[in-house]
């Protein structure tokens, strides 16, 4: 089953690289020390999560973290200038979804993010068969679109969740 989660994973982060694109000038760098750097001095924070996550390499401009307890993935990653389409929060997240089967909307919010307008959106639906319950969380700020994404197992979404909502609500930029 973990190799099955692992492979939709791996579909999701493609995804979000073909949606906006292969630019290797826009999107994140590197992380370090808390923070995820977008230019050589332009930057990002999240919250911190605690050690049962563990960050894994991706050929992707995110980063991203695994929980093995919990068969569970979060990542964030960040686009700016011309590197994503100029559409509405909503608009931007169906994007990002296009792809999933078997999609039933869970629950959709929009709430304060940094003093910007931010809009979360948790889905029930299936990768290459495979059940997945996904938030994505998305906010504009200074030109620049940055996405948290929790992918997880239906029965572990809800234990995951709190860290993911730590993870996001860490966010300034």
């Amino acid at each position: 089953m973990r190799t099955r989660v692992f492979l939709a994973i791996s579909f999701l982060l493609f995804s979000s690289s073909c949606i906006f694109g292969p630019s290797r000038s826009n999107g994140i760098k590197y992380a370090r020390h808390g923070k995820i750097y977008i230019s050589h001095n332009s930057f990002y924070t999240v919250g911190t999560l605690d050690d049962t996550w563990k960050p894994f390499e991706t050929r992707e401009r995110v980063v991203a973290y695994y929980n093995k307890h919990l068969d569970t993935t979060l990542y964030t990653d960040a686009f700016c200038s011309t590197s994503f389409d100029d559409l509405n929060h909503q608009q931007l997240i169906t994007q990002k979804i296009e792809g999933l089967e078997d999609i039933v909307v869970i629950s959709e919010r929009t709430f304060s993010l940094d003093n910007r307008l931010a809009a979360s959106r948790t889905v029930n639906a299936r990768i290459d068969g495979v059940a997945v319950t996904i938030e994505n969380v998305v906010v504009k700020k200074n030109v620049c679109l940055f996405d948290f994404v929790l992918i997880s197992t239906p029965a572990s979404f809800k234990e995951a969740q709190s860290s993911f909502q730590s993870f996001y609500e860490g966010f300034h930029f």
